[in-house]
């Protein structure tokens, strides 16, 4: 038998709207600053070396740049040097990282 989530009580669903509205403001600096830092790779680049000879990375490069440091900041590791961080934090984060695509996987199937 699958139990119900309980109903929250006012305090914890006010508690859960803030934090949500925390979280997704949260996302939207996070793509906003992947977004400006795309726009002035292109611009400064290509100011600086012709775009047809040296093109500015695509968006998605900044994407892994951003996805890096927050991997790094989560396991304490030093963004510059990538080391010194905790690497059974890494493994339980690559795992659920192997968990989610498992499940999408069955989901795509």
């Amino acid at each position: 038998m699958v139990e119900a989530c309980p109903i929250p009580t006012p305090e914890e669903a006010k508690y859960a709207a803030i934090l949500s509205r925390i979280e997704a403001t949260l996302h939207a600096e996070i793509a906003r600053a992947i977004d400006s830092a795309f726009a002035a790779a292109v611009s400064e680049l290509a100011a600086a070396v012709p775009a047809d000879k040296m093109p500015a990375p695509p968006r998605g490069y900044f994407v892994s740049v951003a996805h890096q440091a927050l991997f790094c900041e989560l396991c304490g590791a030093d963004r510059a040097t990538l080391q010194g961080g905790d690497a059974s934090v890494a493994v339980a984060i690559v795992k659920n990282y192997q968990g989610l695509t498992d499940s999408w996987a069955q989901n795509a199937g």
